[in-house]
């Protein structure tokens, strides 16, 4: 990849993101043995309900729309969709705050959660971080500026950690751990509006309406397509959560929660920054060439010699390993790791490329196979919530799990190939 100027360019936009990420990664990894000593596997279980609900509903706030603003070749039909995809953000948080007023305080025992409901005026907010972090990265992604994003990234961890343990510190309960995550969106937004704001008012300022309209319509593959597809994703991803916490209680949800956050904050060092690069250049390959599948074939690769050793670790050594990092109470956290450990290689690998769909306009199959996803992996945890063993539940999670991003991989690289030749993408009217 060193031998041409744009694989060293490549290179150079992953190294850059990579390093801001992992500093984002490693804070919130230091300060987890703090955590884990503060709070108990129940307040965790509070947080992982929580982000299930507002991941939820962040990913719902855009309709998708920030996946298309790489496409365009001009940047004001960029601009014009960022605008668009934030004013949805600020619809959604409205929309969100209303619907929590009007609930009925009964219908949130159905997450088994304790006294959860009384928090819920939390939710808009975290809605706003999410939906306002995942449009306006795509902006910073299109400009190039990585260095920004590390920053933005940084800046979130090192905010939410601090909240974090101070509030844990005085006794501050879940509702700690809640505030850490809101006050960290926050300081991430702050970074990329900041940064953006000012040329994105002077060229919006010169943007025509109808130009907006007409990149709404262009794009509109993507709610119709990609809105239900990544809605499913998320859900099953957060399936746990969910049903863990209403067949056996928030300190199982909490002991799942912990075991995906040791495992997942590492490998997202690598995994995010590659995302992130990969979107561009993918697209770039796609559009010129026609093909991005030997782009695709060198990051899956790559991505596997990084994460088969940890995983293998993790695999072997699960309950070791949690209890010397985080204390006694977390024994079966590493048991949960030891399970989940093929779950998260399998999207540690295929993850980043599986934007080649979108890239593609291959929504629909993005739709049909995430929808399957979440279909099957609620068959399983309803399967082994319905046998009372959670062990089991998680189990049948994982390797469910794991078959069908196998199956999600072989379809990418299939797709990764315009049948139709090169710079095709930018006509989404067929």
């Amino acid at each position: 990849m060193i031998r041409s100027g744009k694989d060293s360019k490549f290179i150079r936009n992953i190294i850059t993101l990579a390093g801001g990420t992992a500093v984002a990664q490693v804070i919130p990894l230091l300060a987890t043995p703090i955590i884990s000593r503060i709070y108990n596997p129940s307040e965790m279980g509070v947080l992982g309900v929580y982000l299930a609900v507002i991941s939820i509903v962040g990913i719902i706030s855009t309709l998708r729309y920030e996946n298309a603003i790489l496409i365009p070749k001009e940047d004001m039909d960029a601009l014009s969709l960022t605008f668009g995809a934030m004013a949805l953000v600020v619809a959604c948080t409205l929309l969100t705050t209303a619907f929590i007023g009007v609930l009925p305080e009964d219908r949130w025992r159905l997450l088994n959660t304790a006294n959860i409901a009384y928090d819920w005026i939390l939710v808009p907010v975290g809605v706003l971080g999410i939906g306002t972090i995942q449009v306006l990265s795509m902006w910073i992604v299109r400009r190039n500026r990585f260095k920004v994003l590390a920053g933005s990234r940084i800046l979130q961890a090192a905010s939410s950690a601090t909240t974090q343990v101070l509030f844990g510190i005085f006794g501050g309960g879940y509702i700690g751990l809640i505030i850490g995550q809101v006050i960290g969106q926050l300081a991430g937004c702050l970074v990329l509006m900041t940064t953006t704001a000012k040329w994105m008012l002077e060229k919006g300022a010169r943007m025509s309406t109808s130009r907006a309209k007409e990149n709404i319509v262009t794009y509109k593959r993507f709610p119709a397509y990609s809105l239900p597809a990544d809605v499913a994703n998320v859900v099953s991803n957060y399936i746990p959560h969910i049903l863990l916490g209403f067949y056996f209680g928030p300190v199982v949800v909490g002991l799942y929660a912990m075991a995906q956050r040791l495992l997942a904050a590492p490998l997202a060092l690598v995994g995010n920054a590659t995302l992130d690069v990969f979107k561009e250049r993918a697209a770039i390959e796609y559009r010129d060439n026609g093909s991005c599948r030997q782009l695709c074939v060198r990051t899956m690769m790559a991505l596997f010699l990084i994460g088969a050793l940890p995983f293998m670790g993790v695999a072997i050594y699960g309950p070791v390993l949690f209890e010397f990092i985080l204390g006694k109470q977390w024994v079966e956290a590493g048991v949960y790791a030891q399970l989940l450990s093929p779950l998260l290689m399998a999207r540690f690998i295929i993850g980043p490329v599986s934007y080649v769909l979108l890239i593609a306009q291959r929504q629909d199959v993005d739709l049909v196979w995430q929808v399957s996803l979440l279909v099957v992996s609620a068959i399983a945890i309803w399967f082994g919530g319905t046998i009372g063993e959670e062990t089991y539940a998680i189990l049948f999670f994982s390797l469910v799990y794991t078959i069908m991003y196998i199956v999600y991989g072989v379809v990418t690289y299939i797709y990764a190939k315009n049948p139709i030749g090169s710079g095709k993408t930018d006509d989404y009217h067929h």
